[in-house]
């Protein structure tokens, strides 16, 4: 995902520094491109790859709190701002973003597996 921002970004960016709100929108867009995103025949967007959108999610907020776990035992406050900040907008965003297109898709995947068995 890092190398997904670098490239979209075309800078070099740490997954330390991505765990920070300034680019979280960043890492919703690489994310979405790594998922395969595309919308069905209604318009309603859709991932190739649901599962990866998941586990980056989780990925992502088990990062942010390692970064907050070092930054407080370093009494680095501001890196415990950043990661603090990053999990709230990770907590308010990710599921309507990222993690409800990942969970649809594979609901729609199963069911049409389910009628091609019938």
């Amino acid at each position: 995902m890092v190398l997904k921002v670098n490239a979209e970004q075309q800078q070099h960016v740490t997954l330390n520094q991505c765990v920070d709100v300034s680019m979280f929108d960043n890492i919703v867009i690489a994310t979405r491109s790594m998922c395969g995103i595309y919308d069905d025949s209604s318009g309603r967007p859709l991932f190739r790859n649901p599962s990866l959108g998941l586990k980056l999610g989780h990925n992502l907020a088990k990062c942010a709190a390692l970064k907050k776990g070092v930054a407080l035992r370093a009494a680095d406050w501001v890196s415990v701002e950043e990661a603090n900040n990053f999990l709230s907008l990770h907590n308010s965003e990710w599921t309507s973003r990222i993690s409800s297109v990942s969970l649809i898709t594979r609901v729609m995947a199963d069911d049409s597996n389910e009628e091609k068995l019938e």
